[in-house]
């Protein structure tokens, strides 16, 4: 099946767009300006095909939704996580790019050095819900051939597609859209570069994982090598006991190589899984049949005895009974 399109749209411009004001969580509705851009986007974008919408609940982002996609029969669903990026107190601050006093003026400056005060939210916390909309609603959707419009805020959107282009928090800021312009993410350019290597344990880390991570680095780079593993699932890539793609922003790499927290253990645990699973060392594989390998051969005492040193195992993140088995 030929997957689906990914289009995102930023809403339309609000009397707080114009005079500067953080907005974030606070509901400030389209003016008449806004209100005019989304009808000038209803008309510039009506020959795209959108199958499905996915908004934020907040009014700007939805009435926006509503005026984009005025005619056709497109169901429009509001979803929490595309809710903008809370600023806490600092919402309603007026030009904050010059207010280097403020806590959240880093956050445009200096977005990897930002920590966030006052009920803000921090950058990890918003990558971690848009995260988790994309791998249980968007991928699915895009899957299933479905060309999906979501319709949201400036820093929202920028943190799915910042997810789904590999872009470093760094250059948060780099695709940043104006009000009720779209942007279409090229899904099949995004991902898998460089991507050709894969340790036997990530079978579980992909399979499992939750937005978190050791930094905000590695989770970047997680998020992004597993939306790719779950939109390539036919896609060969060869299984190793060494570093591999999931690996390459950990902080526990020592020297190149096998994690700090203990010699060639992972190595060893690797070889023996391999056995477990009945897969062969630097073969090519596809991730559907590591897959089927799992849900034919991994039991829980495998499990256990895989991930046992592992921290995330340790903190109760990762559950056997959570694995998502072929059903």
């Amino acid at each position: 099946m030929e997957k689906g399109h990914l289009y995102i749209i930023r809403h339309g411009q609000t009397d707080w767009n114009v005079e500067h004001k953080l907005q974030g969580r606070t509901d400030i509705p389209l003016n008449e300006n806004g209100r005019k851009m989304a009808v000038e986007a209803h008309e510039k974008y009506k020959d795209i095909k959108i199958d499905i919408c996915y908004s934020s609940p907040l009014s700007r982002a939805y009435e926006t939704a509503q005026i984009v996609l005025e005619g056709r029969n497109v169901q429009i669903i509001k979803d929490d996580r595309l809710m903008e990026m809370s600023f806490g107190k600092y919402e309603g601050l007026k030009g904050v790019l010059n207010m280097p006093e403020h806590s959240v003026y880093k956050l445009f400056n200096d977005p990897a050095g930002y920590v966030a005060d006052e009920g803000a939210e921090t950058l990890a916390e918003l990558y971690a819900r848009t995260g988790d909309f994309i791998q249980k609603v968007l991928l699915p959707e895009i899957n299933a051939g479905k060309n999906v419009l979501i319709v949201g805020h400036g820093a929202m959107n920028l943190s799915i597609i910042n997810q789904l282009m590999d872009i470093p928090v760094e250059r948060f800021w780099e695709n940043m859209q104006g009000n009720c312009e779209l942007k279409e993410i090229d899904l099949e350019n995004v991902w898998g570069k460089g991507v050709n290597k894969f340790r036997v344990h990530h079978i579980m880390c992909t399979n499992l994982y939750r937005g978190y991570g050791y930094s905000g680095a590695f989770c970047e780079n997680m998020s992004a090598k597993v939306q790719w593993l779950k939109t390539h699932p036919d896609e060969k890539i060869q299984l190793v006991c060494e570093p591999d793609m999931i690996c390459e922003k950990c902080p526990n790499l020592k020297d190149g190589d096998f994690c700090a927290n203990g010699d060639n253990h992972v190595c060893e645990k690797d070889k023996s899984l391999l056995q477990e699973l009945h897969l062969v060392e630097n073969e090519f594989y596809t991730y559907s049949e590591l897959m089927q390998a799992a849900d034919e051969y991994l039991s829980e005492e495998v499990f256990m005895r895989s991930c046992e040193n592992c921290g995330w195992y340790e903190k109760g993140i990762c559950k056997y009974e959570e694995f998502d088995f072929i059903k």
